[in-house]
């Protein structure tokens, strides 16, 4: 499982992220799978509850705007670990769509939301 894993998969170097609030910097990592060539996952690594995934979105784009297969929808997934954004963009007309924001942090978290996302979109790609 690991070979196939290494064979499929990408990671880029961690970009640090930060942003003032309130005269507070907030300090984050985007860190970057890529999981073939469609499917972006960036992780935002912060210890700081307040760090927002909106932040990311703008580097997300970034990422996804250098798909190897431009004539392709691609799609990436953003997480803090509370917190979880779907997004697409279909080039050359640079048109993006965001996820409606995904979170543990309600009564009924949307965790089954993100796993059946994360299904239906393995399907999308695989096809």
């Amino acid at each position: 499982m690991a070979g196939l894993i290494e064979n499929c998969c990408k990671t880029e170097a961690p970009i640090t992220i930060a942003l003032e609030d309130e005269g507070e910097i907030l300090r984050g990592r985007i860190d970057v799978l890529v999981l073939q060539d469609q499917f972006w996952v960036l992780v935002v690594e912060s210890k700081e509850a307040g760090f927002s995934l909106k932040n990311a979105i703008a580097q997300s784009l970034t990422y996804l705007a250098a798909t190897p297969q431009p004539e392709k929808p691609a799609f990436g997934f953003l997480t803090n670990g509370w917190e979880f954004l779907f997004v697409k963009l279909e080039l050359p007309i640079a048109q993006y769509a965001l996820s409606d924001l995904l979170t543990l942090q309600r009564r009924e978290n949307d965790l089954y939301a993100v796993a059946s996302t994360l299904k239906a979109l393995s399907r999308t790609i695989a096809a």
